[in-house]
């Protein structure tokens, strides 16, 4: 009734091969392929078919004919690099995607997107590293290809060669955007509780990028990662430092609100934590850091009675009263 159906005979041949008539319904379905042998739709069709019946090694071979007599190299690149996936074979993977980005260097952030999918055990990254750093051997100028390798290290927790690899990135960056790539590794490590390497890519921007667009934050970071290593006078100042030189950015008012709260609780300098929630509340009246810091300058001015004689005690009450209201 139907002698041309195409998804008749590619059903047929799967009902055959389930039948056990497994060189049958081979032959059937490469029947089908030399029937349509420009047709990329139907290399795919006959690829899922045996598919279904995990097939594997003769999808992938159905997906590589297809590309030798359409001769196009980047044709059914995502499909193949999803099969080599299913079987493990992540080299294979790595390299279908490195070559697509080659011919389409615009696509990045898929292809990078796709290998931050992989299993991140030791054995598949070193895999994967392994093919970019190959890659890059050919390709020294491709960006793309470096920004992927600092991405795979983060990924994997490899932070000092991750650290190299943005070294490496910046100076193939353009002059505008120098920067960017440290900036990125520093707030990722950052997040990933790692703030000694964090706090040398924010380093090495404030040495070699001071021109660099987001410097305000990058110094915020630099005193985060003071903090997080319990270097709390060198956060202080650095948070200072952000209010001083970037009035009028929006994290000076949660830099003077941070650094009081260090010399209030970590320094204990009851003083300098006082004149520096004065400061928050005179320069930032309307910042939402500026009311936080009405309580903690009631809460000094609580702790500060410690040292008060009695006859002035009163007076720092009410005030510690008035502040807390």
């Amino acid at each position: 009734v139907y002698p041309n159906n195409l998804s008749l005979d590619i059903a047929y041949a799967q009902v055959i091969y389930k039948m056990g008539r497994h060189e049958e319904a081979v032959k059937e379905w490469m029947n089908i392929l030399d029937q349509w042998p420009k047709q990329s739709s139907v290399y795919r069709a006959v690829a899922n078919a045996m598919i279904q019946e995990r097939l594997l090694d003769k999808a992938i071979n159905v997906y590589l004919l297809g590309r030798r007599r359409l001769n196009k190299n980047d044709l059914f690149t995502f499909d193949l690099a999803n099969l080599y996936g299913l079987r493990m074979e992540y080299g294979k993977a790595t390299d279908e995607l490195l070559d697509y980005l080659k011919i389409h260097p615009h696509h990045f952030t898929l292809i990078e997107n796709m290998l931050l999918t992989y299993p991140r055990a030791d054995r598949v990254i070193k895999k994967i590293i392994h093919k970019i750093k190959e890659a890059i051997a050919s390709r020294p100028k491709d960006a793309g290809l470096r920004k992927i390798l600092v991405s795979i290290y983060l990924r994997a927790g490899r932070y000092k060669e991750g650290f190299k690899a943005a070294e490496e990135l910046e100076k193939l960056t353009e002059k505008k955007k120098q920067g960017e790539t440290l900036f990125r590794f520093g707030e990722e490590t950052f997040r990933a509780g790692a703030p000694e390497e964090a706090e040398k890519a924010y380093r090495e921007i404030l040495r070699f990028y001071p021109d660099f667009s987001q410097i305000d934050r990058v110094l915020f970071g630099l005193a985060r990662c003071y903090e997080a290593q319990n270097k709390f006078r060198q956060a202080a100042e650095t948070y200072h430092q952000v209010f001083t030189k970037f009035s009028r950015s929006q994290l000076a008012s949660q830099s003077l609100y941070l650094k009081g709260l260090i010399l209030e609780n970590k320094i204990f300098d009851l003083s300098g934590a006082i004149e520096t929630f004065r400061t928050l509340i005179k320069k930032f009246p309307s910042s939402k850091y500026s009311e936080d810091a009405r309580l903690e300058l009631g809460n000094c001015f609580i702790l500060s009675l410690i040292h008060i004689s009695e006859p002035t005690r009163p007076l720092y009450i009410s005030y510690a009263v008035f502040c807390l209201k």
